[in-house]
C-alpha cells in the first residue's frame, strides 16, 4: 500500500469506511524502485516493511492468502457504514494534486512490533495448517 491521493479519490463501492494499514510505503520509494527496475530488470523487488514482511508470510506460511482475505473480510465487516461513492470515476478528482496522500503517521514502527505481528500471523497460519490437516 502505498501513500497516494489515490485513497482520498478512490471509489468506494463497499459502502463500508476504510482503514489502511500502519505501514503505507512512500511514493518516492516506490517511483526509486521502478526507476531502478527498468535499468536493472529482475523478477522481484520488495519496497518498503510491510512489502517485506508480506514476502517473508507468504514464504513461512502455505496458507497466507486464505488468511490474509479472511483478516481483510472480517475487519471489512466490522467497519462503519459509509454511503456508496464513484469516487472521480465520473468527475475529476477533488483536493490538492500532490505526490503524497498524507496519511502516513510520523511515528516509525519500531522493528520489534513488525516481526512481532509477523509472527504471530506465522504462528496462526502454522496453527490453522495443522488443524486443516488433522480433519
Amino acid at each position: 500500500m502505498v501513500d497516494t491521493p489515490g485513497f482520498r479519490d478512490a471509489g468506494n463501492y463497499a459502502g463500508r469506511k476504510l482503514k489502511l494499514p500502519p505501514l503505507l510505503s512512500d511514493p518516492r520509494n516506490i517511483a526509486e524502485a521502478m526507476v531502478s527496475l527498468a535499468l536493472e530488470p529482475r523478477d522481484r523487488l520488495s519496497v518498503g516493511p510491510l512489502a517485506k514482511l508480506m514476502r517473508l508470510e507468504r514464504f513461512a506460511l502455505p496458507l497466507f492468502e486464505p488468511l490474509y482475505a479472511w483478516a481483510a473480510s472480517l475487519a471489512l465487516q466490522r467497519a462503519d457504514r459509509v454511503p456508496t461513492s464513484s469516487g472521480n470515476l465520473f468527475h475529476p478528482p477533488g483536493g490538492q494534486r500532490r505526490i503524497d496522500g498524507g496519511w502516513r503517521s510520523d511515528k516509525p514502527v519500531s522493528r520489534s512490533m513488525l516481526l512481532a505481528g509477523g509472527g504471530a500471523l506465522v504462528l496462526l497460519g502454522w496453527l490453522l495448517a495443522r488443524r486443516r490437516h488433522e480433519d
